[in-house]
Order: C-alpha cells, then structure tokens, then sequence
C-alpha cells in the first residue's frame, strides 16, 4: 500500500467545467491543467510576478516539486466517505462480447475505492461478481448516475438513497450583434452537486525537504481558488469552494495498493503529455490502453486563446519508465501574444500522476 495525501474541496456553489471553450457543456472532472493554471494564475494577481516565477520555473525545468492528480468526485456523510477514481481503460474479459454488458461497461465514468483497488490488483473475481450476479444479469442497483458511476454492493449499502451525484443544468442566454443589433440566443450549463458530494485531488509530495512548505503554499492557494473561483464562468458566480482538512487541520491521506515491482505499467490520475524521450521508448505501444482530449482555453486577462494540444485521459494505462518522472511542460504561447509582449508565457501542465 501506497500513502497518498488528498485534498478535498467542497462545492459552495456550481460550477461551470469547459471543454473546448464550449459553453453549452460542462466536464465533472476538473482537470489537473485546469487546477495547475488556476494556481499559477493565483500566484500571479495575489501575490507578485516574483512568486508566479518562483512557483512555475521548476515544472518548466522537468523538476517538479510536486504532482497534482485531477479532481475526481466523493461521497461523504457523517459515518462515510468514498472516494471516486476514473475508470481504468482497461477492457475487462467478464464484460465479453454481450451487447448489453459492452454498453453499459463503457458507459461508466467512475468507479468506487473498493473496484478501484480490485482493478489495480488484478482482482477480476471481485469486479465480476459487483458487475453481474450469479444469473448473469447486470446488478443495476450498484451504478448511479444513469450508469456512469459503478459502485461495489458494499459501499451502495452505505449511500443506498442516492442516485444522483450532480445535475446539470442549461440556461439561455441572450446575444447581442453590435454591428446588426440583431439579437441571437445560446445556452450555458453547470453542474450543481449534490449536498453530500464533493471533489478530491491527490498531491504527491517530490521534494521531501520542503513538504511543509509545499504544503502550506498549496493550502494558501486553494484558499485563495476557494473563494475566487475554479473553472468558468467565475464572474456570475461558479466555481466557489471550502476546503476540507482533517481534524488536526492537515491533509487527509488515502492508502492505494501499488506494486510497482509486479509491473512494467502505470495509471495516471491526470492528464500526460508524454515527453520525446518518453515516445521514443514506446511508452504508447500496442500494450498500452489511452484516449486523448483536446485542450485548448483563453488566456487568463487576455484577448487570446492558447494553441490547442491533445492529452492522455486520466485512467489511461502506458508503459512506464523505471526511475523517471513522466509528463512534461509545454509552451502553447500564441505567436502573436509573443510579438506582443516576448516575457509573456502560457504554458499547459502534463505530468502524470502515476499510479
């Protein structure tokens, strides 16, 4: 078992997740590019340009203090909390050729802790038996969320009320053609989650000699995001949070079985931007279970957009390298942002958060 520290942010508000700059949409995954710039943005407008460059440069360098995984959703009441990863891209053999079990299998988004573990164990046996019961029909009871989110019959016995996690809503919005003074409509969604659902990050400390610092420099920003606002929209007010800490006001922490030493594969828990060197040794061979999502944004305070560039999905399976730390930075200024201002950088986080 591995110790991995975990922050958890409880919505205040809804939030608005983009994809693509597209309004009328919104992610429930925050993704770890999303909360990296949200941070540097913070180090930059509440603090100086001094610490904006003290907190970037060594993410730059390929030396990274730390590792941010993304935010994935959890259930928590008085007595339990359960926390929910992305689903391994990991075609199970129990799912088959069945129609039925395919389409639901690849529906689901999010899968419990204790499915989460079996996955990482190879615990095939117990993935089954919480898929389909000993009649080989699927156990509908163990998904919520219209099947995007599977749970172990164990924990639904802990939240056996609910079945949504979030809502999302879609409101018009109206337009205004300066030029015509024609008038055009158009939607925007947010999500609104649910009262007992939060969203958790892990954090993975490099530096050891420097964790408590690290550490309460992370706390300070997630204060500051926290009452700013993460994602879009933040001006109409979205995207607000608390953060939760444990009762000695640290972070939480959650054990994750890893073996590293069975293995020639990893998981990551954040976007990935392989590095060349990384291709070069076939992280991506014909072994290795990946999709990609293309990112692109406004630039914070600007009038541009960042170049667009594709990423490996969390819950992607790769080929790992011993030793190494996997994922880089990259450089998506636009050209005519540079002839502006030559000082002026937009980078895109890409670390894998490396299971």
């Amino acid at each position: 078992m591995v110790l991995h520290q975990l922050l958890k942010l409880r919505p205040k508000t809804a939030f608005h997740i983009g994809t693509l700059m597209d309004l009328e949409n919104t992610d429930i995954t925050i993704h770890s590019d999303t909360i990296f710039s949200a941070l540097c943005n913070i180090s930059g407008i509440y603090f100086n340009k001094d610490e904006y460059d003290r907190f970037i440069q060594p993410f730059i360098e390929g030396n990274p203090p730390f590792l941010l995984s993304s935010a994935f959703p959890y259930y928590e009441d008085n007595e339990n909390t359960i926390f929910f990863f992305p689903k391994p891209l990991i075609f199970k053999d129990f799912v088959g050729n069945d129609p039925k079990y395919v389409k639901t299998y690849k529906k689901i988004i999010y899968i419990s802790e204790k499915l989460f573990d079996a996955y990482l164990t190879g615990d095939d046996e117990f993935l089954e038996s919480n898929f389909k019961d000993k009649n080989n029909n699927i156990i509908e009871n163990n998904f919520i969320q219209g099947f995007n989110i599977w749970i172990s019959s164990e924990e639904r016995e802990l939240i056996p009320e609910i079945n949504e996690f979030w809502k999302i809503t879609r409101l018009p919005r109206v337009v205004i053609d300066r030029p015509t003074n024609l008038t055009g409509i158009y939607h925007y969604s947010r999500v609104f989650f649910h009262e007992n659902v939060g969203l958790f990050l892990l954090i993975n400390i490099i530096d050891k000699k420097n964790d408590s610092a690290i550490i309460n420099d992370l706390f300070l920003k997630f204060r500051y995001l926290g009452d700013t606002g993460l994602g879009g929209e933040r001006s109409i007010g979205n995207g607000f949070f608390e953060l939760d800490f444990d009762e000695k006001d640290k972070l939480f922490s959650i054990e994750i079985p890893e073996h590293s030493e069975n293995t020639d594969f990893g998981l990551t828990l954040s976007l990935y931007i392989p590095t060349e060197n990384e291709i070069k040794h076939r992280v991506l061979d014909n072994n290795s279970f990946y999709q990609l999502t293309r990112r692109t944004g406004w630039i914070s305070q600007k009038t541009y957009f960042r170049k667009a560039i594709n990423l490996i999905i969390e819950g992607s399976v790769f080929k790992k390298l011993n030793g190494s730390i996997m994922g880089k930075m990259v450089d998506l200024t636009p050209e005519i942002l540079s002839r502006e201002d030559p000082t002026f950088k937009c980078h895109r986080y890409g670390y894998a958060y490396l299971l």
